[in-house]
């Protein structure tokens, strides 16, 4: 089961590219990330971070205390060398918009949570069946 001590989720999407030589290069950056971008996070109070795609559209679920201010940036600021350099390569990945600007993470907001709708027990799923946890 995943839990995590940390107090909110962030949601942010953004478009790469649609060209699938662009997308397979995205993963497989993220594949065989650089160790210093990963050094760089934990410095920061991210309890986890994850990035999905469907094609060339990407979300990314991040996990932060409560105290964590998306405008403050998810890297450390200033970034060293090796963050700006990864941000930069990144970037040059992202969908081109008509103003000539590349597209930029944004944060998305929530629609609808089952949280107000559920009982306040805490449940877990074992196999194919979803059981009290007591």
């Amino acid at each position: 089961m995943e839990s995590s001590l940390f107090a909110k989720m962030i949601v942010l999407q953004v478009e790469l590219s649609d060209d699938p030589t662009v997308i397979k290069e995205y993963i497989d950056y993220h594949d065989n990330i650089w160790p210093e971008i990963v050094t760089d996070l934990k410095a920061r109070p991210i309890g986890r971070m994850r990035i999905y795609n469907l094609g060339n559209r990407l979300v990314m679920l991040l996990e932060v205390g409560q105290d964590f201010d998306l405008k403050e940036g998810i890297h450390i600021q200033p970034p060293n060398k090796k963050v700006a350099e990864w941000g930069a390569l990144m970037g040059s990945l992202l969908n081109k918009l008509d103003s000539g600007e590349y597209d930029e993470w944004t944060e998305m907001n929530k629609v609808w949570d089952t949280e107000k709708h559920f009982s306040s027990e805490k449940k877990y799923i074992t196999g194919s069946s979803i059981e009290e946890w007591t």
